[in-house]
This record gives structure tokens, sequence and C-alpha cells, in this order.
């Protein structure tokens, strides 16, 4: 810790998040507060999840008012960076309210594993060089009646996730307008040539919405791409809603 580049640190900004306080008492090295929020907020945006910090440490005011209520810039500068939420619980006070059996966290290790996956600016739109996807609202809005190749879309990586042998369903909300012409397609492989690949049929989706998806089981490695395809035509498709989910015997 002591070796990293504070000068970044040092600026004004740094008074605003975790740490400030430690800069008056700590002269020395004030910056692990900081380090830790921002080792969260790199967390989340790499496993895209939402983080639960749980701290002992109310009494300087670094994480948490005098209430015991978190400062709500943390949550809303870690949500513009992430898309995810921070929650700051006093670990006390939740301990004690909620009376945690700690047992009951054996059974964790049984449930699947879950992701959603935002549409954000981690996408990679119009890899094949058509203006046909766009983002709103957390949504991929697809129109437009020409693409260079035929068809165009949009894609994101998930790296070093999966585990190879298991079966995960991945799965998307998928709507279009009325009288809409272009299709739809859900697409996924392993960013290998020869690889596993897997695609679902292109279809003009429900004006009422469907979910649409498929089965990935990873073969060479632990990573997955995620492509919406597009094939153009009238009107507009909008997809939301992004899952992969691992699969058990029981679902």
């Amino acid at each position: 810790m002591k070796d990293i580049d504070k000068t970044n640190i040092d600026k004004e900004g740094f008074k605003a998040f975790p740490g400030c306080y430690e800069k008056k008492e700590k002269s020395d090295d004030p910056y692990g507060d900081y380090i830790i929020y921002h080792e969260m907020l790199h967390y989340a945006k790499r496993h895209s999840c939402d983080v639960i910090f749980l701290t002992y440490d109310i009494t300087k005011g670094d994480w948490m008012q005098k209430s015991k209520s978190p400062h709500l810039h943390y949550v809303e500068n870690f949500y513009q960076n992430t898309g995810q939420m921070l929650y700051i619980l006093d670990s006390e006070r939740t301990f004690d309210d909620l009376d945690i059996n700690f047992k009951s966290f054996n059974n964790v290790q049984d449930l699947p594993w879950e992701i959603s996956i935002p549409i954000d600016y981690l996408w990679d739109l119009n890899h094949w060089g058509s203006n046909c996807a766009t983002i709103k609202d957390n949504k991929m809005i697809f129109k437009g009646t020409f693409a260079p190749n035929g068809t165009d879309g949009s894609n994101i990586n998930i790296n070093e996730q999966l585990k190879i042998g298991k079966q995960y369903e991945v799965s998307c909300f998928v709507k279009s307008l009325v009288g809409t012409t272009g299709m739809f397609q859900l697409w996924c492989h392993d960013q290998t040539e020869s690889g596993n690949s897997v695609a679902t049929k292109y279809k003009v989706p429900s004006q009422d919405g469907e979910l649409i998806g498929l089965i990935f089981q990873p073969k060479f490695n632990q990573n997955i791409r995620i492509h919406f395809q597009y094939t153009p035509g009238e009107g507009q498709i909008e997809i939301s809603d992004v899952k992969i989910i691992e699969k058990t015997y029981d679902n």
C-alpha cells in the first residue's frame, strides 16, 4: 500500500471519500479506506454484482453518518461508475437486529450461481459496422433497415466466471413494436475459433415480450461472449434483463 502512486489520491477529490478523517489523523498513510472503496468499485464492475460492506468503524464518520446511515454520495458515485448498488451497513446493529444463525450459511454453496448483466457502455455495439444498435435506460434497442454484412449486433465478454463442464442458462427479455420485421438472435461462444458455440434461431420477438434463452456449457475455458444479433427490417426490437444462471438438477 505504501508503494502505490498517491498523486491522484492527494487531489481535492480525496476529501469527499472514505479516508478523509484518517488523512488528518494518520498523515503518514491515511489511504486504507480510500483503497477499500475503490477495490469494491473494481470488484462490482468486473463481476457485475452489488456489494455489501459491513463495518464496525462508525466513530470517524468516514463511511456512515452519526445516525448510522451511509453517506449517500458514496452510494450514488458507486452506482454511476458500476451500475451496481453499494450497501454500507453497521455490522454490530445489523447482526444484533437480524439475530443471524451462522449455521444457515452452510447452505449457500447449494444455491445456483447467477449474475445479472447490465446493458451499458461495456457492450461492443455494432461490431460489424452498422448503426442499428443503441442503448437507452439499460436496454439495447435495434432498429434500421440496413447492415453492411446483412446482419449486425452487439456483444460483451464475461471472462473467468464460468466453470468448465457446468451448464448455464443465458437469457434475456426481448420485445418488438407493432409492425416489426427485423429479427433477433441470441448467440453465445467461448471466444475461440473452434470452441463451443450455440445460438437461437432468428425470430421476430413478441410484441408483449418474451424470454429468449439457451444452454451454454464451457468446454475449453471459463469465458463466454454474449451476442445480440439483428437482421435489419422495419420497426424496433428492445432487449433487457440479461442473466446467466448455473443449471442444477433442481432448476
